[in-house]
């Protein structure tokens, strides 16, 4: 029968006990994040304004651990305009069109691109918390 003997050089068990702590990690990371996705959001939604009020209205959650154990946090349109329709509504015909209006897509324009940006900042916090570079 082999045998596989391997041994953790201790930088690196070092580095695996600081990760032990990453229901702290995930959400600085996620919140480093968060104003680079919501700017840029809101930048695109201002281009097809009328009101103001869908691309006003664009907010972000805190971040919070997910039921399988991941972490997130969502940034999108809240509440409603002055006649009632919701600004998540208005943000979804936008991004995908109705039958007497075509397809303007904000959000997946916007999340394309913000995305090396945001991936950027969640490293450099990740690095920051677990003391490399």
């Amino acid at each position: 029968m082999a045998g596989f003997n391997f041994e953790i050089p201790d930088s690196l068990t070092r580095e695996l006990e600081k990760l032990a702590n990453v229901d702290e990690i995930a959400p600085k990371m996620i919140e480093a994040g968060i104003p680079i996705v919501k700017d840029e959001l809101v930048r695109r939604a201002d281009a097809h304004r009328r009101t103001g009020a869908m691309s006003g209205s664009i907010k972000p959650t805190q971040p919070k651990r997910t039921r399988s154990g991941g972490h997130s946090a969502v940034v999108r349109p809240t509440g409603r305009d002055g006649r009632g329709t919701r600004n998540m509504e208005k943000m979804m015909y936008m991004e995908y069109g109705t039958s007497h209006q075509p397809s303007t897509p904000v959000v997946a324009p916007a999340v394309a691109a913000v995305e090396s940006d945001v991936i950027e900042a969640m490293q450099e916090v990740f690095n920051k918390e677990v003391g490399g570079n």
